[in-house]
């Protein structure tokens, strides 16, 4: 598990070229099995420092954070179906 956390890095890119720390990534296995994946937070929103992806699968956070199609990423069978819970924040607004 301590690989997605390099993976959520790719999922929000800095302004005007500055590099963008976190102060914090938090990556948890999802408790709301069968939901749909949902995006919270962020720029637009009432809490633009955080940013929630609910109940994604490593293959769409993988996806997601390449800008890639599901179909030109691969992880292993048994990845497909694990969901997970991704929070980041940071000390500034982020981008998607």
């Amino acid at each position: 598990m301590p690989g997605l956390l390099v993976l959520t890095a790719a999922f929000c890119s800095a302004q005007s070229g500055d590099r963008l720390q976190f102060d914090f990534t938090s990556v948890r296995e999802s408790q709301l099995k069968g939901a749909p994946d949902k995006i919270t937070g962020g720029p637009g929103t009432t809490d633009p420092d955080r940013m929630v992806y609910g109940n994604f699968s490593l293959l769409h956070l993988v996806s997601y954070g390449y800008s890639a199609k599901a179909t030109q990423t691969s992880v292993a069978s048994g990845m497909v179906d694990a969901r997970f819970d991704v929070t980041e924040g940071a000390g500034r607004h982020v981008e998607r």
